[in-house]
């Protein structure tokens, strides 16, 4: 019902110290395309799983191919899923909550369901609106939603991460610990060189709005991780839209838990290794007999859509869950528990990527070692019994992410010449296909501190009661794309005369009077972590 989108060039993902960026080519709005008719499959709630959705829907293209999705050749009987918020232009994101939608042809507009307590909340009580028949969860239901007799059909299983900005450098360590977490949350840590003494910056920490499925599985992840008490939230938490990065990925101090598929489809924000919790997402409908959790729930157009041998646990729709960044689970003969209704929540996370032929990934540095400022490339090899590896490589550094897709089990991998000086631990981790599964590597590689040369444009001569001005100009040797940075000053013997700041390789200083005649002055540059100090003598005379 809903404009397709293209996942071109990707197979499984997974979970990796960065995001990988889907090739995504989106609707400029997310929901259907046409008002869906009386025997439609209404689905609103979670932002999680809007896009996977979306493509079980009306199908994708995957890896060049075209994936059917389930209304193919249907007119009536089809899934037709609104939007968490109103996409705005042509990219996923910013994506705007609020305003009016109308869910069947003749219905009164109502306002949007953002998350996945609001689209259940459509399904029973006060609230029922008949108008809707699924909501998409990333959550168990609650109490009050057992009671009312909803049950929920898991098809995948997602992981929930934490996520900074690879679009800016982040401040944030590349790993934090479930208790780094706890402590960010509940205001214990509020500067990066607390968790580690080499970054600093005021952390700011993100949590999706209230009636968010992501929210209420992450809260009860925190009060795990604090013994079973619910863990009082920091004024310094801030309320976001769910997986919408703009927040974050221009912002070096930012932090937010992000379901992995979406963080994948983001692209610009960095997945922090360390914790983690895996869990189910649903579509959750009415039901009427809550004694038997087994029971058939619904009509056979929803079994035939969520059920167990329904399309969306059918190897068919896998592709599709698996190029959105999620793992179908497996089925009920499988093991698994794809399209059981239930109510709570799913445990048995099994998946389909667990029978995948296991792959070892490999790789090399050009050159083995070099300095600041310039890119060197990783040259990646995945290897797999009984058949050469397809899909893509993500390469995670101190620099943020960069992505390949493999090519007779090869892909090179330029690594940004903003890697920083030092020894880093290089991740290079590949995402799967529907033959092979993912695999990772960690390599060191030793980036030494690059040079500086500095130059100045002061006059050589000073008219009688005039202050010298002139620009200090600091570059990077050898000669690189990045632009000096730091602490800047002029001396006269042992006396700072002048002091500035590099701002993209140049600083304007104007010097105090001078005494008569000749002075021997020395500009010292102070470097930084990546870059070397250096000095410059230079003459001016004073009339």
């Amino acid at each position: 019902m809903s404009a397709r989108k293209m996942f071109a060039g990707l197979g499984a993902t997974a979970l990796v110290a960065s995001a990988l960026a889907l090739t995504v080519v989106a609707p400029a709005n997310a929901d259907p395309i046409s008002t869906p008719g009386a025997t439609d499959l209404v689905g609103v709630g979670s932002d999680t799983t809007q896009f996977v959705m979306d493509s079980l829907a009306d199908g994708a293209t995957v890896n060049g191919t075209a994936v059917a999705g389930f209304n193919a050749g249907k007119t009536t009987g089809r899934i037709a899923t609104f939007a968490a918020c109103t996409v705005v232009g042509t990219t996923l994101y910013p994506c705007t909550p609020g305003g009016n939608v109308t869910l069947r042809t003749g219905a009164s507009p109502i306002a949007r369901p953002n998350g996945s307590g609001a689209g259940k909340g459509l399904l029973y009580g006060a609230t029922n609106d008949p108008n809707v028949t699924f909501a998409r969860s990333s959550s168990g239901q609650s109490t009050a939603e057992d009671n009312a007799g909803l049950f929920s059909y898991p098809f995948a299983r997602d992981t929930l991460v934490m996520v900074t900005s690879s679009h800016t450098a982040s401040h944030a360590p590349a790993s934090l610990t479930p208790t780094d977490i706890l402590n960010i949350y509940t205001g214990v840590d509020t500067n990066w060189s607390q968790i580690d003494s080499t970054k600093s910056g005021v952390i700011k920490p993100e949590i999706p709005q209230t009636g968010s499925g992501t929210r209420t599985f992450f809260l009860a992840q925190l009060q795990a991780i604090n013994g079973g008490t619910a863990p009082t939230l920091a004024g310094s938490v801030t309320e976001v839209q769910e997986h919408d990065p703009t927040t974050i990925q221009d912002d070096p101090n930012a932090v937010s838990p992000f379901s992995l598929g979406r963080a994948n489809l983001a692209g610009t924000v960095r997945v922090e290794s360390g914790w983690k919790a895996d869990r189910a997402v649903y579509n959750v409908v009415r039901g009427t007999n809550t004694d038997n959790p087994d029971w058939a729930v619904g009509t056979d157009t929803i079994e035939a859509a969520f059920g167990n041998s329904g399309f969306i646990c059918s190897a068919a729709a896998r592709p599709l869950i698996e190029a959105a960044g999620f793992k179908q689970l497996k089925s009920i003969g499988d093991g698994g528990s794809c399209g059981t209704p239930t109510q709570g929540s799913d445990n048995n996370l099994a998946v389909y990527d667990d029978l995948s032929t296991p792959s070892t990934t490999t790789v090399a540095f050009s050159p083995a070692a070099t300095a600041y400022g310039h890119a060197r490339t990783a040259s990646v090899t995945v290897a797999g019994a009984g058949g050469t590896p397809s899909g893509t490589v993500t390469v995670s550094s101190s620099a943020g992410t960069a992505h390949g897709t493999l090519s007779a089990g090869h892909a090179s991998v330029v690594i940004p010449a903003t890697l920083r000086a030092g020894t880093d631990a290089i991740t290079v981790s590949y995402s799967g296909d529907s033959t092979f599964g993912s695999s990772s590597a960690t390599k060191s590689l030793v980036v030494a501190k690059t040079g500086s040369a500095d130059s100045e444009t002061f006059a050589a001569t000073v008219k009688k009661g005039k202050r010298a001005k002139g620009n200090v100009r600091v570059v990077l040797a050898p000669a690189s794309t990045l632009k000096a940075t730091g602490a800047v000053s002029i001396k006269k013997g042992a006396r700072v005369i002048a002091r500035g700041t590099v701002r993209n390789g140049v600083v304007t200083i104007t010097l105090p009077k001078l005494a008569k005649g000749k002075n021997n002055l020395v500009i010292s540059y102070a470097g930084n972590a990546n870059v070397k100090a250096s000095t410059k003598k230079f003459v001016i005379t004073q009339k």
